[in-house]
């Protein structure tokens, strides 16, 4: 007995030794097969779940397996009701896809062409509509608790490629959720793909600072939000106040009409794999304005004056909180001006530094329970 039981450990060190020597390639071959076989079986539990509670649900209370008729009808309503808000939420996602992009194209209507900012603003419109109006939205269909924080899948893949006639979902398709960038495909496979996130350290996505309209916008709908839900509850006390206030803001910030691109950096995720450890913060890194670029003159890194007229008093930060951060572009994955997240804190310039570090939370107030996510084309090498 003893022989044999050594026998089976030693065969057991020999398999996990040859597993733990496999490729990287063939390391994520056999990972993407557990994951795509895992969830279809979950579907077909499920499935035959709800046949099993319908088909109980004819026999008298008692007479099939015990169960309390009413008990079998609420758990088939309870199934009914579960699929019908996910069919209804992935409408929704299509409906504000398309709200947002008709949006956009209001923007870009009132954009004056003939200035050169304006014209530029107007281009980059135009490519992200483009991009918007072939994306494609998906589920999330499972999420490792050991790397909450460094990826996800999504129930989208090569058939779906197919299915549209355009590749769209590819390795390095930017991935988001409205116009803020949550990661970018690292796998597909035939009806799944791996979403690398911007929270994962791996992830560097190379952004901006942008003051002024665009900043606006994000507290904008929030403050819209506000407005809608206190229309609904006009019961709750000094909701008609608040409704003023709100107004007023809402005038304020609809009443920007300009932006400000300062700062460049690169932003990383917080390097903590396990659970949901700092799931909304990014650290960003290398943020200064040392050269000229098509947004305007290189800046003083102190005093955030131009470079070409130093002592001219024309004093701004290049970076401070509440700024909004987006793709610039140039880490060749995102495209320009998508919205990636807000600096909420700057830290000190240290001494003989040429740049300042940042902290930054991610756009989605939701990141650690996603449900629904938009693919969008990979980004055309020049």
């Amino acid at each position: 007995m003893k022989r044999f039981s050594y026998k089976s450990y030693a065969v057991l060190a020999v398999v996990l030794v040859l597993f733990l020597s496999l490729p990287y390639q063939a390391a994520e071959k056999i990972r993407s097969v557990s994951v795509a076989t895992i969830s279809p079986s979950w579907s077909m539990v499920n499935f035959l779940k709800e046949s099993l509670f319908k088909i109980t649900t004819i026999f008298p209370s008692g007479e099939f397996f015990n169960f309390p008729k009413m008990m079998r009808e609420l758990e088939v309503l309870r199934y009914e009701n579960h699929s019908l808000r996910a069919q209804i939420e992935l409408l929704r996602q299509y409906l504000v896809a398309d709200q947002l992009i008709q949006e956009q194209i209001h923007q870009l209507q009132e954009f004056n062409v003939e200035e050169e900012f304006f014209r530029r603003r107007a281009n980059e419109l135009l490519r992200l509509i483009e991009l918007e109006a072939h994306s494609i939205s998906g589920k999330v269909i499972f999420r490792e608790p050991v790397s909450w924080s460094s990826c996800l899948w999504i129930n989208l893949g090569e058939r779906h490629n197919q299915l549209v006639g355009k590749t769209i979902v590819a390795k390095n398709s930017p991935v988001v959720v409205g116009t803020a960038v949550i990661g970018m495909i690292e796998y597909v496979g035939q009806k799944l793909s791996r979403v690398r996130l911007i929270t994962d350290s791996g992830v560097v996505p190379s952004v901006r600072v942008v003051r002024g309209v665009q900043q606006n916008q994000v507290l904008l709908r929030s403050v819209q939000a506000l407005l809608k839900a206190l229309g609904i509850r006009q019961d709750v006390s000094g909701a008609e106040e608040t409704v003023k206030v709100l107004k007023q803001l809402e005038t304020s910030l609809e009443a920007e009409r300009s932006n400000l691109y300062l700062a460049k950096g690169e932003l990383y995720g917080s390097s903590f794999p396990l659970w949901r450890a700092r799931g909304h913060f990014l650290h960003g890194v290398g943020f200064n304005y040392d050269f000229t670029d098509e947004e305007g003159p290189a800046r003083h890194l102190k005093t955030g004056e131009p470079m070409e007229a130093l002592g001219g008093g024309h004093f701004i930060e290049l970076v401070k909180p509440g700024d909004l951060l987006v793709t610039t572009g140039m880490d060749g994955v995102f495209p320009s001006n998508l919205q990636v997240a807000q600096v909420i804190t700057v830290h000190p310039l240290r001494e003989g530094a040429c740049a300042f570090d940042l902290e930054a939370k991610t756009l989605i107030s939701n990141f650690d329970d996603l449900e629904f996510v938009s693919v969008l084309p990979p980004v055309e090498s020049p």
